[in-house]
């Protein structure tokens, strides 16, 4: 995929799979496809005795390219409090030192740009995605235990090993020479970095406006007065007489208009 490029960790890597506990499962390795997007975790061909970077003290990155965007497939090892009551306490600082001498630091939290693998029911990162895709849910079978859930024909897609995480280049057409990563709370491990060329995202479609109705910007009728005796006007709705014909300004016909305006 040309406009995403993976960047190759190996030379900072000094953690394996061990890290991950005593039943770690099948976490992607090596050159995969996280999302659609290419990641290189690790050496290659892939191995699992160093194929981790966690951070002890701060660490430099070589990026040495464009990037208008950074996605970081990283993983928060433990909590920082019980019951999930660490959200929003600083795991690391992702410091990236642009071509020309800028520095911008992005914080990362727990629970907003990092999380834990499993993260349990309803903890999910604000800020971030997992790293497998979401799917649609069966509409016409299934067991009835789950009949409810498929209401939302929609399912979230579960990490295999690592939440991603998208950080956008405020100053794009500067290339991004090196990430520092500097940590500051609980362990945590970056499994890959990619860069990305592209400088746009599609748009959201815009809410449609209510068909019928407009803001009438003049004094309303129903003005009141201040303690100081100025007159403060209250905007109101009302209804457009394009939409029933025959109908005048205040929405009803104009021959039984209660204010006699129509």
């Amino acid at each position: 995929m040309a406009s995403y490029q993976p960047v190759d960790l190996s030379a900072v890597c000094n953690a394996g799979l061990d890290v991950l506990g005593d039943e770690p499962g099948a976490v992607p390795l090596g050159r995969v496809d996280l999302r659609g997007l290419p990641f290189l975790i690790g050496p290659e061909p892939s191995a699992g005795e160093r194929c981790f970077l966690l951070p002890g003290v701060p660490t430099s990155v070589a990026i040495g390219r464009p990037a208008p965007r950074v996605i970081v497939a990283h993983r928060l090892l433990e909590p920082g409090g019980p019951a999930g009551h660490a959200v929003g306490q600083p795991v690391a600082e992702y410091v990236f030192h642009l071509a020309g001498g800028e520095a911008v630091a992005a914080p990362i939290r727990e629970r907003f740009e990092i999380q834990v693998v499993p993260p349990g029911w309803g903890r999910l990162p604000f800020l971030a995605v997992a790293d497998s895709h979401d799917y649609k849910l069966p509409r016409f079978e299934g067991r009835w235990g789950q009949s409810g859930a498929r209401l939302a024909e929609h399912g979230l897609g579960e990490p295999a090993g690592y939440f991603l995480w998208c950080w956008e280049n405020p100053l794009p057409e500067r290339p991004v020479e090196r990430v520092e990563v500097i940590p500051r709370g609980p362990r945590f491990i970056i499994a890959a970095i990619t860069t990305s060329t592209l400088t746009s995202t599609r748009s959201s479609p815009r809410r449609p406006a209510r068909s019928g109705w407009r803001r009438r910007t003049g004094v309303a009728a129903s003005s009141t007065s201040t303690s100081t005796g100025a007159w403060r006007p209250t905007p109101s709705w009302t209804r457009s007489s394009a939409t029933r014909p025959g109908a005048g300004r205040c929405g009803r016909a104009a021959r039984s208009c209660p204010a006699g305006r129509c």
